[in-house]
């Protein structure tokens, strides 16, 4: 035998109360849902915004050529500048050889000297 009710509640509970949890649960699942989809969007919109920023900035600071063509023009200016200063190093060197062989054939008195000098510093040219 079914207890008494005198109120209703089991009726209540069964035919209001149960459905109403069950619409709250479904509601906040969908809330969840709305919340993260919107959470990417701001995510996606700031990853954006913040791409097309940066190449706006890349595109005025270097004139249309990207940072990496600046940079490989950087990096090939610097060889070229490398190259040149060892080969003026190496004139430097080979003249202030050059004059020391000669001021030594200047000094010297002894002609088979004088002429392997000579010969060396025509090696040297």
């Amino acid at each position: 035998m079914k207890a008494y009710d005198p109120l209703g509640a089991e009726n209540f509970k069964r035919e209001v109360l149960d459905p109403s949890v069950e619409y709250f649960h479904e509601a906040e699942e969908k809330m969840y849902a709305a919340a993260e989809e919107l959470a990417s969007n701001i995510n996606d919109l700031w990853e954006n915004t913040v791409a097309k920023i940066k190449d706006e900035f890349e595109k005025a600071v270097t004139g249309g050529d990207g940072f990496d063509y600046l940079t490989e023009r950087m990096e090939r200016a610097k060889a070229i500048q490398e190259e040149y200063l060892t080969t003026t190093n190496k004139l430097y060197e080979t003249n202030t050889l050059m004059r020391k062989v000669q001021k030594d054939i200047d000094k010297t008195d002894n002609n088979l000297r004088k002429e392997k000098l000579a010969s060396f510093n025509k090696e040297i040219e």
